[in-house]
């Protein structure tokens, strides 16, 4: 009355993953990897602030220090002293404009 299947159903399955994982599994590797490298950006926030009449304050907030340190140079394109530094994320740095 009831026919048996012609492919185990536990094999059957064990090939689908098989092909799903050889078909698929670099595209969501990639795809992970975009969205992580992309949460993890170079942003910075900066504040503006004055100590005196002849220099400017910046707050830059950033990520990573480097990205301070290139915020903090394109603000001040005449030299920068540092004010006051976090050690804590987000990195903060406030930088004085010569």
């Amino acid at each position: 009355m009831f026919h048996k299947p012609l492919v185990n159903p536990q094999i059957f399955t064990i090939m689908n993953y098989i092909i799903f994982k050889h078909t698929y599994m670099k595209q969501i590797t990639l795809l992970f990897l975009f969205v992580l490298l992309s949460s993890c950006s170079m942003m910075t926030y900066t504040n503006q602030s004055k100590l005196s009449n002849t220099s400017k304050t910046y707050i830059i907030n950033c990520a990573f220090w480097d990205a301070c340190y290139a915020k903090a140079e394109k603000l001040c394109s005449s030299g920068y002293s540092i004010v006051d530094k976090s050690a804590s994320l987000p990195y903060s740095l406030e930088v004085s404009c010569k």
